[in-house]
C-alpha cells in the first residue's frame, strides 16, 4: 500500500466488502501512518470476506482512519472489527485465550492488559498488578517498529534499531528501563508462549547507581506541613504520611479508610498494589493515627470506601502529586539548593525520596530492620545499606532525631485540638455544690447542734419534700444565692423559702465578716467564670465546712470575745 500526504494526514487506498475499493484518511503523523497501515490493511482483509454489509466496513474503516492518532481509539476499532468477523464466521475472536498471538504486538498488549496473568497465573513474568500503564507507555514506543512483525521474524538487527525509537535526552536509568520492558516482551513470548527458541536481543548495558538524589531535612518537613496559606490540607496530610512512614506513593494513594483500623491503629497494604506482591501492615504511630482521625472529621467522616487521599474527584493520581511537589516545597520556603538543581549525576528532590527520608531517620534512630522494611516493602537488608551515606549526612548535620508530631505540625489539627480542649464536657460534682447540701448529707456527730433533726434524716428515711429536691447542676442549671460576690449565684446552700432548712451565718441575709471567706468566695467567683470546676468544688467545700462550724452551738463567737478586749478589759 502507498500513502499518499494529504493537509490533514495520510490517504490509503483499501478493498473492503465485495472486493470494493476506496480511500480512507489517516489523521495522524508519518511515522504513526507507517504504523496503522498494515494493521489498516489487516482489518479490510477480514472485512472483505466476513462481512456482506459494504456499508458497515466502510463506516469502521472510516472509524479506524479517524481514530489513527490515538492508540488507545484505534485499538479499541481493531477489537471491534474483530468481533464481528468473529461473531460473523461462528468462532471467538482473536485474543490471548485463543491461542492465536503472533505478533509482537499481539503480545504486549495481552501482558500489558493481564490476560497472560490469567492464563498463566503464577509465571515468574507475569506478576499481577491492577495497574500497567507505565509499561504500557514503555511499549508502545516500539511499536511503530515491530508492532506488526511476526515476532519469529524479529532479529537482533530489528532490537539494535528499536533502540533509536526511545526518546532522547532521558536519563541513563530511564533508557535501561525501556530497553528491558523490550527484552521482557520477547522472554514472554519465549516462555510460556513458546513462539520463538531464543530471544533475539543483546546484552544490555550495565546500569549504573543514576543521579544521587537527597531527603528533606525534619525541621524542613515541618515547615512544609505548617504551610497552611500556600498548601492545601489535602497535600500536607500526604506529605506528613509518606515521611513517617515510606510507603510508595502508588501505594499510598489507594488506601481507604477501611484499610486503617482506627481503634488499634493498624494499617494494611494489599497485596496487589505492591511490586513484590505481598502484603503488609503495622501500626500506626500514635500522631499519625491522631492526624487521620481530625483529617476524617475534617472531610465530613466519609465512609470506609473513600479514599484517604482522593482530592475531590475521589482518586488523586501519582503524575498530580509529582507535578506540583516541588512547587510546594519553594512556597513553603525550602529552597536549598541541592534540593531543586539537577546536574549530570544530581536529582532534584522528588516525592519519591520522602521514603529516603523516613528510612534515614529511621535508621538513624536504630529501628528494627524488620520493622522498616515492613513500611517502605523493601525486602533485601542489602537495599538499605544504600542510605548510609545519608545517615551520616543527618549524624554530621546534627539533625532532630524525628518528625514532629504530625497533628501538631499540621495547624489546622492543632487548632482543633486546643477547641475541643476547651470545650470538654463539665464534670459531674457530688451533692452538695449548687443544691440544698445540708439536706441530703448525714452529718457525724462529732458536729455538734447538726445531728439534729433539722439537718439530718435517719437511715432510710425518705426526704420529706421530694418533688422540691433541686435538679442536677448543668452548665444551664441556675443556682441558688448565697454568699460571696453579686455575680455569683448560689454555690453552697438552699436560700429560704424553698422547703430547705434557714439560712447560716454568713449567706447572703447575713453577710460574713470574716476575710478569709471573702477570699474563698471571690476566688470562688473567678473559678466558675474559668469553667475550673476542680477548684470550685474544693472551695464550696471549704466555705461549707468553714460555715457549718461557725454555726454549731459549740463554737465561740471570735466577735464577742474580741469586744471586752477593745473596751480595755
Amino acid at each position: 500500500m502507498t500513502l499518499t500526504p494529504k493537509p490533514n494526514g495520510y490517504e490509503i487506498r483499501l478493498r473492503y466488502g465485495h472486493q470494493q475499493r476506496d480511500r480512507f484518511l489517516l489523521r495522524c503523523d508519518e511515522a504513526t501512518a507507517a504504523d496503522r497501515e498494515p494493521r489498516m490493511e489487516a482489518m479490510a482483509h477480514k472485512l472483505s470476506k466476513l462481512v456482506d454489509d459494504s456499508e458497515r466496513a466502510k463506516g469502521l474503516l472510516q472509524e479506524a482512519g479517524a481514530a489513527a492518532g490515538d492508540a488507545k481509539k484505534f485499538s479499541a476499532v481493531e477489537r471491534v472489527v474483530d468481533k464481528i468477523c468473529a461473531e460473523a464466521a461462528g468462532s471467538t475472536p482473536r485474543s490471548a485465550a485463543s491461542g492465536t498471538l503472533s505478533t509482537f504486538r499481539d503480545v504486549a498488549e495481552a501482558w500489558t492488559s493481564g490476560k497472560l496473568t490469567e492464563l498463566y497465573p503464577g509465571h515468574k513474568l507475569l506478576p499481577k498488578k491492577l495497574s500497567r500503564k507505565a509499561d504500557t507507555v514503555k511499549v508502545s514506543v516500539f511499536l511503530p517498529l515491530l508492532g506488526a512483525k511476526l515476532v519469529r521474524d524479529i532479529t537482533k538487527a530489528h532490537t539494535d534499531e528499536a533502540r533509536r525509537l526511545i526518546p532522547s535526552g532521558v536519563e541513563d536509568s530511564t533508557r535501561l528501563a525501556y530497553l528491558k520492558t523490550l527484552r521482557l516482551v520477547l522472554k514472554i513470548a519465549h516462555d510460556p508462549l513458546d513462539l520463538i527458541d531464543t530471544i533475539p536481543m543483546r546484552s544490555l548495558p550495565k546500569g549504573d547507581d543514576g543521579r544521587q538524589f537527597w531527603f528533606l531535612f525534619p525541621q524542613e518537613e515541618a515547615r512544609l506541613l505548617g504551610e497552611e496559606d500556600k498548601v492545601p490540607l489535602l497535600y500536607r496530610v500526604l506529605y506528613g504520611f509518606l515521611s513517617r512512614n515510606g510507603t510508595r506513593i502508588s501505594e499510598t494513594l489507594r488506601l481507604t479508610y477501611g484499610h486503617v483500623d482506627f481503634t488499634s491503629g493498624r494499617i494494611r497494604i494489599e497485596a496487589a498494589w505492591t511490586k513484590t506482591q505481598r502484603p503488609r501492615f503495622w501500626k500506626l504511630d500514635k500522631d499519625v493515627l491522631r492526624a487521620l482521625k481530625r483529617w476524617r472529621a475534617a472531610q465530613g467522616n466519609p465512609p470506609d470506601e473513600a479514599r484517604i487521599f482522593g482530592g475531590r474527584t475521589g482518586k488523586l493520581t501519582s503524575h498530580t502529586i509529582r507535578k506540583r511537589f516541588r512547587e510546594d516545597l519553594l512556597a513553603a520556603g525550602i529552597d536549598r539548593a541541592e534540593l531543586h538543581q539537577r546536574t549530570l549525576k544530581e536529582g532534584s528532590l522528588r516525592v519519591h525520596d520522602l521514603r529516603a527520608s523516613f528510612i534515614t531517620l529511621a535508621l538513624r534512630a536504630g529501628w528494627p530492620l524488620k520493622t522498616i522494611m515492613a513500611r517502605s516493602g523493601h525486602e533485601s537488608v542489602t537495599v538499605l545499606q544504600k542510605y548510609d551515606r545519608l545517615v551520616q549526612d543527618a549524624n554530621e548535620l546534627d539533625l532532630p532525631p524525628w518528625f514532629a508530631e504530625m497533628d501538631q505540625a499540621i495547624p489546622e489539627f492543632r487548632r482543633a485540638a486546643r477547641v475541643e480542649a476547651e470545650r470538654l464536657p463539665v464534670p459531674e460534682l457530688p451533692a452538695g455544690v449548687g443544691q440544698a447540701w445540708a439536706r441530703t448529707q448525714n452529718l457525724p456527730v462529732e458536729m455538734g447542734s447538726h445531728t439534729s433533726s433539722r439537718w439530718t434524716r435517719e437511715p432510710g428515711s425518705s426526704d420529706p419534700n421530694p418533688a422540691e429536691k433541686p435538679p442536677s447542676v448543668t452548665p444551664e442549671t441556675s443556682l441558688h444565692p448565697t454568699s460571696g460576690p453579686a455575680s455569683f449565684q448560689g454555690v453552697g446552700q438552699t436560700g429560704p423559702g424553698e422547703g430547705g432548712p434557714g439560712p447560716l451565718v454568713g449567706t447572703a441575709e447575713i453577710p460574713s465578716t470574716d476575710p478569709v471567706e471573702k477570699a474563698l468566695s471571690y476566688a470562688l467567683e473567678q473559678a466558675t467564670q474559668d469553667r475550673r470546676y476542680d477548684v470550685v468544688l474544693a472551695v464550696t467545700r471549704e466555705l461549707e465546712q468553714r460555715r457549718l462550724a461557725r454555726a454549731a452551738s459549740n463554737v465561740t463567737s471570735l466577735d464577742s470575745r474580741r469586744k471586752p478586749k477593745g473596751e480595755g478589759k
